[in-house]
């Protein structure tokens, strides 16, 4: 082995190709250094003997070559890692993953490639190329970003470019900030190119599933249109059809392809675990035959075990104040005041002072925050129920922690308890006050805003218009986390109170008593926009015009109904989907979204809410007079100052959620100008470069007229597509997200919405028009979470089940309010659920089944 890789060096150094086909005997060990880990798990894979895809493989060497001739000096691989996460290294990394963008591949390596395109293997349908990093810690490698994949088409010159492209996905600064977090100093880049056949099925394969032996498989099927479905089986089950669940979710015995699949997968797994006992993610393709092809190999790390020292991340609750996935500008601009308020609310609480730089994380680009750290403060305020305060975690998981803390998760005393409730007017009443100078200074931002020519200020003086917006939406993001907790506060210790009074006049949850508060704001744009529909619906040209597809409001002809989507977009159209998103243009902006809403209104002929939030108005204060009717009169006291509190500090909070929402929107509106001046300076940015730089970027940049973020744009611009495109992390897990977490059994739970339940067909649905043309009123919309933007197109379907999301969403008080059956956080919904499945939602209980 040491003379081949003598030879090999040669090679490279002559500038010769080295691609080594992995498929085939494997006469010795392939070494680490040379292939790379994802190319030796593979080669492992060959020789216990699985099919593998046709594999061929780019040594390091070959990259280390490159980066020697085409690299100034200080931008190898290890001289940025070791000074990676500074901020003066973020341009020295992005112009070294520039350089390698451009640089010349071998002459050899160039022509074995289009070699390959031009005679592929029978069967290839196109090539999958992957970073094969030098790291002994491969869950290090994933956290860090180096799973980098491309499709590549069976196309002349397709191959060349991706391998740079491979290359220059670890020239990242967060890789290799993370990289550096720990502890590699130095890292080798080989490349994997594939052969990929056409598939009827893809998917991946957990070996093991933590202790357990049972394997876990997420299965792809291409059948005109693509759908997920979960399969749970024990090892050496043969035959799929004696596998209970797989009838249950079936409803039947499984197809003979589908048994085949099963062997095939359990055969694999058990060959893999005779070389590599630990839990494996195998990634495979499979035939209309059965037949299974394996594309990748993985290690998992084991769970992190739950101590008092261990990072417990959970981004529920953070969906009011952050996106989903922020982008640079985004994140600079609210997470810092998200983190900042955590700690001071925390600290005003009677908790341990907590740093703010402790509190917030960030997982495939999605924030979460340490559960770990601030349980412990929120544990010392007195009278407090932290499994109700935290109420979209696993109650189970919060009780773990709370253990490990060596504190109590349940709920204090009767003294205690009213000592809570006494602190809640104060609170609501401080919000309130900051709530009301904040809108002061808004109104005259924005119309300050609204009177200026941003285009004629002179640098210095936008720089100080962008400082006074960046503020606005920090203030205002500090005022939603402070709301929100003091609605968590509100509603434990109603939880409380009514869980003492007993299940006899008590709603299914306690929540549902809010619901009798004025209308929130939150609501009013949907519930707005419904009654422009709705007094449209004579209008036969316009709706005609609407029903055509039309993605302008200039489209529909002169009449109500575009005189009532005019007014509607002089009012809300600073909103939009995604709206906390710095870079996602408003309704006013781009009406398209919005059109395909109202024109699923119109055809659904879907109400107004007034009157049903009249009944569930009523309903409500039913079940409060019955609560208070029961309890004592020790309890009614305090019911009749808490609940009161609850509905004030959630009308509170909305008001300020659609605060938040504009003053991003006016951050947006001085971005905007800043993008013109940075592309003017630099024609080569893409348009919105400057939402993928952060704030004080931006204000260095028009400080000194830069004309050199082009690099550091693309390269953020690549992170943030990755970002954007790799599957959501479980929304609370320990240390670091697991390798595949898929949902158990045939029934989700989550959080109901209204006493309701009802059955129809799964439409899966994102922020795409075509998704939403696809809904109708027969339609169980599941979604990832219900954005507030997205909000109305439930007043058109059945019912709505999310993945994310709680009892206190806002998504969930706008459809409480509605009358609207839902059920948020139903974790792994998009995974079990169908498109065109039939399932029935119980909003009461909060469960959904398959019908």
């Amino acid at each position: 082995m040491s003379d081949r890789s003598a030879l090999d060096r040669e090679r490279v150094a002559r500038g010769a190709a080295l691609l080594t086909a992995l498929v085939g005997p494997i006469e010795a060990p392939l070494e680490l250094g040379e292939v790379g880990a994802a190319a030796r798990l593979l080669g492992r894979a060959v020789s216990a003997g699985q099919r593998v895809v046709p594999t061929w493989v780019v040594p390091a060497g070959v990259f280390s070559s490159v980066a020697a001739s085409e690299l100034p000096a200080g931008h190898d691989l290890a001289a940025l890692l070791r000074v990676a996460g500074r901020p003066d290294a973020v341009e020295r990394i992005a112009r070294a993953r520039e350089r390698v963008l451009e640089s010349e591949l071998p002459g050899a390596l160039t022509r074995d490639l289009e070699q390959l395109v031009r005679r592929p293997p029978p069967g290839a349908a196109g090539f999958r190329v992957a970073v094969s990093a030098t790291l002994h810690e491969a869950a290090t490698a994933a956290v860090a970003g180096l799973g980098w994949t491309e499709q590549v088409e069976l196309a002349p010159n397709a191959l060349a470019p991706a391998v740079r492209r491979a290359w220059a996905a670890a020239l990242d600064d967060e890789t290799l900030a993370a990289l550096r977090g720990a502890r590699v100093r130095d890292l080798g880049l080989a490349v994997l190119v594939q052969a990929l056949p056409l598939a009827r099925v893809t998917g991946v394969l957990l070996t093991r599933d933590g202790e357990r032996t049972t394997r876990v498989a997420r299965l792809t099927l291409r059948a005109g249109t693509t759908q997920a479905v979960t399969l749970r089986f024990p090892p050496g089950v043969g035959d799929l059809a004696r596998w209970p669940a797989a009838r249950a979710r079936s409803r039947g015995a499984p197809s003979a392809p589908t048994r085949r699949l099963a062997r095939a997968l359990d055969h694999a797994a058990a060959a893999l675990a005779t070389a590599d006992p630990a839990p494996l993610l195998v990634q495979f393709m499979g035939t209309a035959r059965g037949e299974v092809a394996i594309v990748d190999v993985r290690p998992t790390a084991a769970p992190a075990p739950l101590r008092a020292t261990a990072h417990v991340w959970t981004r529920a609750g953070l969906d009011g104040a952050v996106p989903s996935v922020p982008t640079l500008s985004s994140w600079s601009a609210g997470s810092r005041a998200v983190a900042a308020a955590l700690a001071r609310e925390l600290d005003a609480l009677g908790g341990e002072r907590t740093p703010p730089e402790q509190v917030l994380g960030r997982f495939s680009g999605r924030v979460y925050y340490d559960l770990g750290t601030v349980l412990p403060s929120l544990a010392r305020v007195r009278g407090l129920d932290l499994g109700a305060l935290l109420d979209d975690v696993d109650r189970e998981l919060v009780t773990a922690l709370a253990r490990c803390h060596e504190v109590s998760p349940g709920a204090r005393s009767l003294p205690e308890l009213a000592l809570a409730s006494l602190a809640l007017a104060p609170h609501e009443a401080r919000v309130r006050q900051q709530a009301e100078r904040f809108e002061r200074r808004a109104g005259a931002e924005r119309r300050w805003i609204a009177e200026l020519d941003l285009a004629i200020l002179p640098d210095d003086a936008l720089t100080t218009t962008l400082r006074n917006a960046r503020a606005l939406v920090e203030d205002a993001t500090t005022l939603v986390v402070e709301a929100t907790l003091g609605v968590a506060l509100a509603h434990v210790v109603v939880s409380a109170l009514v869980g003492r009074v007993g299940p006899g006049g008590a709603p299914s949850q306690p929540v549902a008593l809010t619901v009798a508060l004025a209308t929130a704001e939150t609501a009013m744009a949907g519930s707005e926009l419904a009654e422009v529909v709705d007094r449209g619906r004579g209008d036969r040209g316009a709706l005609e015009a609407l029903a055509a597809a039309a993605r302008r409001v200039e489209e529909l002809p002169h009449g109500p109904l575009r005189l009532g989507l005019e007014g509607w977009l002089a009012t809300h159209g600073d909103r939009g989907v995604d709206e906390l998103e710095l870079a996602r243009p408003r309704f006013r902006e781009e009406p398209a979204t919005l059109l395909a809403i109202a024109r699923l209104l119109a055809r659904t002929r879907a109400s107004p809410p007034a009157p049903a939030q009249s009944r569930v108005r009523v309903s409500a204060d039913r079940a409060l007079a019955e609560l208070e009717a029961r309890a004592s009169w020790i309890d009614r006291p305090l019911l009749a100052r808490a609940i009161p509190a609850l509905r004030g500090m959630l009308a509170l909070r909305e008001g300020r959620r659609v605060a938040l929402a504009r003053a991003v929107a006016l951050l947006r509106v001085v971005l905007l100008d800043v993008d013109r001046r940075l592309r003017r300076l630099d024609a080569r940015l893409p348009a919105g470069a400057a939402f993928h730089c952060s704030l004080d970027e931006l204000a260095g940049a028009l400080r000194s007229t830069r004309a050199d973020l082009g690099a550091v744009v693309h390269m953020r611009q690549a992170t943030y597509a990755r970002w954007v495109a790799s599957p959501d992390p479980p929304a609370t897990f320990v240390e670091r997200p697991p390798a595949l977490a898929v949902a158990s059994g045939a029934r989700l739970r989550g959080a109901g919405t209204a006493d309701a339940v009802v059955e129809g067909r799964v439409t899966v649905v994102d922020a795409a028009i075509d998704a939403l043309e696809r809904v109708d009123a027969d339609s169980i919309v599941v979604t990832p979470s219900l954005d507030l933007g997205l909000v109305p197109l439930a007043l058109g379907a059945r019912a709505v089940v999310t993945e994310r999301g709680g009892a206190l969403a806002h998504a969930a008080v706008v459809l409480r309010q509605w009358g609207v059956p839902a059920v948020l956080g139903a974790a792994g919904a998009l995974g079990a659920l169908r498109a065109g499945a039939v399932v029935r939602v119980d909003a009461a209980r909060g469960e959904v089944e398959v019908v």
